[in-house]
């Protein structure tokens, strides 16, 4: 069975929750006890497939698995917050132990919830935060229009700040200006005449060749591998990519 579920219109419900997380087992139990008590549930197994359904859509719940990879719900909570975007979150962990907790409520979850547990446990933790939570927060939307995601980072466009699953990425001004200049247009080409243009500083000299060196060093910090390079690609011809998904 699918881990993903289309976004669509809902009807009148009790509440709309997004559920994250990479079991199918824990996937359809959730969902089975959240449909049958009247809320409206769409259920995702990766962090970029719930920043799109969200992003077309308002939940007044996330509920997600702390331990899932690769992009563990710690991680992706914390991602969320530095990138400004609020909604009550209830994280299911894989144990109860007091570290565990302890560990989960540092992150900044509304509660956490050991695994397996009761039906009539998790309906009272969801009721408790809708009674914490009075205003809607769904409306408050994950991700910003043109803020970018590409593998495990998330760039805010606006304060120009990247992200690696959920932490700062310590970057330099003329890192920071090349891969705004990337950004700008994703998944398009651009020449080093053009990067030269955009993101121009007295860190750059005159030359195109300038750029090639700034892009082998871009790569250093984004690449798994820098000599093949997934998210900023060269162009035979062109120029370079910055391969992402734009949050719109």
């Amino acid at each position: 069975m699918s881990l993903e579920f289309e976004c669509e219109q809902p009807a009148a419900h009790a509440g709309r929750i997004i559920v994250l997380d990479d079991e199918v087992r824990r996937l359809d139990t959730v969902r089975g006890l959240l449909t049958s008590q009247g809320f409206e549930v769409r259920t995702v197994g990766h962090s970029a497939r719930l920043y799109r359904c969200i992003e077309l859509e308002p939940f007044d719940l996330l509920i997600l698995n702390t331990t899932m990879q690769p992009d563990e719900g710690l991680s992706v909570h914390e991602r969320l917050r530095l990138a400004g975007r609020v909604i009550p979150t209830l994280m299911l962990t894989a144990g109860g132990s007091p570290i565990g907790r302890v560990n989960g409520f540092a992150g900044g979850p509304d509660d956490l919830l050991a695994w397996p547990f009761l039906p009539d446990e998790l309906m009272a933790r969801i009721r408790a935060i809708f009674r914490r939570k009075k205003s809607v927060h769904g409306d408050q939307r994950i991700g910003r229009k043109n803020d970018l995601i590409f593998g495990r980072f998330y760039f805010d466009m606006a304060l120009g700040q990247l992200t690696k699953d959920g932490s700062v990425v310590d970057l330099n001004t003329a890192e920071a200006r090349l891969l705004a200049a990337l950004a700008a247009t994703p998944n398009r080409a651009v020449s080093r005449e053009n990067l030269l243009i955009r993101a121009r500083g007295r860190d750059y000299g005159a030359s195109g060749r300038s750029i090639d060196v700034r892009i082998r060093r871009l790569r250093r910090l984004l690449e798994d591998d820098p000599s093949r390079p997934r998210l900023v690609r060269t162009v035979r011809g062109l120029g370079y990519m910055l391969v992402a998904e734009a949050m719109t």
